[in-house]
């Protein structure tokens, strides 16, 4: 994607960004050396911003993977500001009910940037508890992405 970014001229490009996939590599990629966390975040977000083309952010809850209260999971609020709190124009998040849109229209209307080192923080705890999960979720539910 990175490469298609650099190459081509696109207004707007769609990546998944969210805290757990922070770290994940796509089977058979190698990391660049300067690049020391390989995800969408850390590579084409980059390059996207160096172009000045429009984010948006995809799969922002990890497909409803990493809703919870456990210490591997997070509430959608906080998963939704993680995001966010990134360089982007625009999110998709998936909403089943009139009462998550009028949920999720609170939480736009209160959102606060999330500080760099709760992100970092979020980041590290989720990736390490669900990002080979995700991947292969997402690598085996390709109708869904």
């Amino acid at each position: 994607m990175k490469n298609f970014i650099e190459r081509y001229d696109f207004d707007c490009a769609q990546l998944v960004l969210n805290a757990a996939m922070l770290g994940v590599l796509e089977p058979g990629w190698r990391l660049a050396p300067e690049v020391s966390s390989p995800s969408f975040e850390a590579i084409t977000l980059p390059a996207a911003q160096k172009k000045n083309m429009g984010i948006i952010a995809m799969k922002t809850l990890g497909y409803g993977h990493l809703l919870g209260n456990n210490p591997d999971k997070a509430e959608a609020q906080t998963l939704m500001r993680y995001a966010w709190s990134l360089p982007i124009a625009s999110s998709i998040v998936g909403m089943t009910s009139l009462e998550e849109v009028e949920q999720n229209a609170k939480y736009a209307s209160s959102f606060q940037s999330m500080p760099q080192d709760e992100m970092r923080e979020l980041s590290n705890r989720l990736s390490s508890a669900n990002k080979v999960a995700l991947d292969s979720f997402f690598a085996t539910h390709s109708d869904i992405c």
